[in-house]
């Protein structure tokens, strides 16, 4: 394990913790969520090393890599994956149809094929080989490792996203910043990330399955997400909310409880959804523009 001793985004040294929660999916470790007190970004503060982390995302619940998990709420998600994926890609043809479209951390590859499909020039990269080769496998297209997404060239991508994979990267500002360098000027960044401000965060606390401890090394809000790709050159076009996680976060945060309830993770979603006018949606994409 490698203990922070400052801020991952501004180097500040003082933080103050905020949250202690488990890791539910794997070691039933312990981590503790600290605040940085110059920039407010919450962040891990102890995390696996950059060589272990990999075997934390080695569970049969994390559905993002998996094609064959037959629990309810599995079946739940890749049914609203095939919805959000097809929002996704009108999203994108709002701004474009043409240039590259990168997706960066794209999982089993989903969104990269309805983009194939729908006429764009789409790749995706994957740091897991397993996931990739089931995307072969399952949907027979070729994804690639992120090694191959630093060799492109500087400026060559016309449209990155990163769908609920900013808060996995495990060098905040320097992997950020070369990521951002492949986009060309003007060109767009799209990031989904939770919101631990969301009524389910507060609802749920420690067993809030989004703060998914020590995968997620970061958490951010409205406020934090929008500062940190400031300092990138990046400025904020709109703002999107994913309706559907706040469901699925709170029937996952239901099974992290003792005597979870999944009906009442229902409930407690759409509760959330109607509370976001105060507290914001659970998750959102915000869309960037690199100036």
């Amino acid at each position: 394990m490698v203990e922070r001793l400052s801020c991952p985004s501004c180097a500040g040294t003082s933080s103050k913790l905020v949250l202690t929660a488990p890791d539910f999916r794997v070691s039933n470790l312990e981590f503790d969520i600290h605040e940085c007190e110059s920039c407010r970004l919450h962040y891990t503060k102890t995390v696996p090393t950059a060589e272990t982390i990999g075997s934390y995302y080695k569970a049969d619940s994390y559905d993002s890599h998996r094609v064959d998990n037959k629990s309810l709420i599995s079946r739940i998600y890749r049914r609203v994956r095939s919805i959000n994926v097809a929002k996704k890609v009108s999203w994108i043809q709002r701004y474009t149809k043409t240039g590259l479209v990168v997706d960066y951390g794209c999982g089993l590859g989903h969104l990269v094929a309805e983009l194939k499909n729908s006429g764009f020039n789409a790749k995706g990269y994957e740091i897991d080989s397993d996931v990739r080769k089931l995307t072969k496998s399952e949907l027979g297209i070729e994804t690639y490792p992120l090694e191959d997404f630093r060799k492109l060239d500087t400026g060559s991508v016309s449209v990155l996203t990163m769908w609920h994979v900013l808060e996995h990267v495990y060098d905040l500002n320097d992997d950020f910043q070369q990521i951002v360098d492949k986009v060309e000027e003007k060109g767009l960044v799209f990031i989904a990330v939770p919101n631990f401000r969301s009524f389910d965060a507060k609802f749920y606390k420690k067993n809030w399955e989004a703060y998914d401890l020590p995968r997620h090394l970061y958490h951010f809000d409205n406020e934090s997400i929008v500062s940190f790709a400031s300092r990138c050159s990046l400025s904020l076009e709109s703002k999107i909310p994913l309706r559907f996680d706040s469901y699925y976060v709170s029937m996952r945060s239901e099974k992290n409880k003792k005597n979870g309830f999944l009906l009442r993770g229902v409930f407690v979603g759409w509760l959330s959804n109607m509370l976001a006018f105060r507290y914001g949606y659970s998750s959102h994409v915000y869309i960037f523009r690199k100036s």
